[in-house]
């Protein structure tokens, strides 16, 4: 199995609208039939298929990576199975033959990837030749072995050397060096006088004596930062809070984007930063302004802050406050869907106790997401009183995350659903993906969803190969109808 880290995005229109979340993926379980030339596949992280074994595969060749787009390192190292390279890797691309065998993975009809910036080809070519109109713009840094650009060896091959030239002379800033970079080609090229064009040697330049500048004593027209405090302290109570390192700072703060001019003068046996007496005053106003700007902006935060605070407090008291009271409000009917690549993944991660449970928890949502203020509970109606939604929470207006054990605070995997909206502008809930942990790529997927969501319309045609939620309970019930979900009384 192909080892990836990160996660998957399938783009589905030329504005980036994505379908949806993948993670752990075999070669041949992506939904190739979702991706062609002119939609892509975005994988976000690491592709290692170096250590695939086809004989654990019926003998297949890894599949076709041409409309696949890595954000990291795509390794295929002594993968002589592999279909085609992907169409861009976006930081390293490794095709390593550590087993050095005779056959090369890279040929004159190689299609390497776009938008790479390392290149490690240890003898998967046999010469320079190969890779010349073949490299992006973007290459900074190239891998391969010692005997293409060792001295050594391209003394005794007139081949490999005129090879090396013409490379050399086609890319000059890309630098050809062995693994662990104690060869580089230029180096070699130099040495053996074999540069087309060599730098001019410059005139090696006279050293000038080094004079001692001569600094003045601090006199009592020179202001140190001591005095520049003394000054503050006296001019306004605004500076009585403040310590001298914090004045200190903010001294320094001020002096450095100030043109008043300052000076070094020796004070006992240090150096110290100076200005003139007769710039004292403005001095005091500029660090005094500041720190007025300074405090006008916290406060303002601080004001935004506990607005924010109110309001969300709130919300929070009026949901509570609604719990178990009779309602007027009609449950509304959404639709929620599952791509069917995301269920059998969510299927596998869950319990066997638990797959039935979440299933019920998502479909028991029955207010629009869209049409509330920002809060992390969701609330739902039912037998005509206001309740909250078990194990689900609204991440953003448009983003719902679902615990798979049934436990929000102590479960850390989560399942990912975006609130879009139809062709009639209801509301209908789509499986964006999982994530296994909270974190910086909790954060990232929560976001992308709220993209997907705010991008996307949904149509009959986007979900004819997606799992309808309440069908699926139908028939894993054995009934026509739903079941009634528990909730949270």
């Amino acid at each position: 199995m192909a080892k990836l880290e990160g996660f998957v995005e399938i783009g589905r229109d030329e504005e980036g609208t994505y379908f949806g979340h993948i993670d752990n993926i075999n070669p041949f379980d992506l939904p190739y039939h979702l991706f062609d030339e002119n939609h892509t596949l975005n994988i976000y992280g690491n592709v290692n298929v170096s250590k695939y074994h086809p004989n654990n595969y019926a003998g297949k060749k890894i599949p076709d990576f041409s409309n696949v787009i890595i954000s990291g390192i795509f390794d295929c190292s002594n993968q002589f199975f592999i279909n085609k390279f992907p169409r861009a890797v976006l930081t390293k691309f490794v095709c390593r033959n550590t087993l050095k065998k005779e056959k090369r993975l890279i040929t004159e009809n190689t299609v390497l990837p776009r938008g790479c910036v390392c290149f490690d080809l240890s003898y998967s070519i046999d010469s320079l030749d190969i890779l010349i109109d073949k490299l992006p713009r973007e290459t900074q840094r190239l891998i391969v072995q010692r005997n293409l650009i060792k001295a050594s060896f391209l003394e005794k091959d007139p081949v490999k050397l005129d090879s090396a030239k013409r490379f050399q002379e086609k890319y000059p800033n890309i630098i050809v060096t062995t693994e662990n970079g104690d060869i580089i080609l230029s180096n070699t090229l130099r040495d053996l006088g074999q540069e087309k064009k060599l730098e001019k040697t410059p005139e090696p330049k006279v050293k000038q004596p080094v004079t001692n500048v001569k600094i003045d004593k601090k006199s009592d027209d020179d202001l140190d930062r001591n005095d520049i405090v003394a000054a503050c302290r006296d001019s306004n109570e605004i500076f009585e809070k403040l310590s001298d390192d914090e004045l200190y700072r903010i001294i320094a703060i001020v002096l450095k984007n100030s043109k008043i001019q300052t000076f070094k003068r020796k004070r006992g046996s240090d150096e110290v930063i100076c200005i003139s007496s007769a710039d004292k005053d403005k001095a005091v106003k500029q660090i005094k302004n500041y720190l007025v700007e300074q405090n006008l902006r916290r406060a303002k935060k601080e004001i935004e802050q506990k607005k924010e605070i109110n309001q969300d407090q709130e919300i929070i008291v009026n949901q509570k406050q609604q719990i178990n009271e009779e309602t007027n409000e009609k449950p509304e009917e959404i639709k929620k869907y599952i791509p069917k690549n995301l269920l059998k993944i969510i299927q596998k991660e869950a319990r066997d106790d638990r797959f039935l449970p979440i299933l019920e928890e998502i479909n028991a949502v029955n207010k629009n997401p869209l049409a509330m203020k920002k809060h992390d509970s969701m609330p739902i109606i039912v037998d005509g009183k206001f309740t909250m939604a078990k194990n689900v929470e609204r991440k953003k207006t448009n983003v719902l995350g679902q615990s798979f054990d049934g436990n929000l605070s102590e479960d850390r995997r989560r399942i990912i659903w975006s609130v879009c909206k139809d062709e009639k502008q209801n509301p209908v809930i789509v499986c964006y993906g999982h994530i296994q942990e909270h974190g910086q790529k909790y954060k990232k997927l929560i976001n992308k969803a709220a993209e997907y969501a705010d991008r996307t319309v949904i149509t009959k045609e986007i979900t004819k190969d997606w799992v309808d939620v309440e069908s699926l309970l139908s028939t894993m019930n054995g009934v026509q109808n739903t079941p009634k979900p528990t909730y949270n009384r």
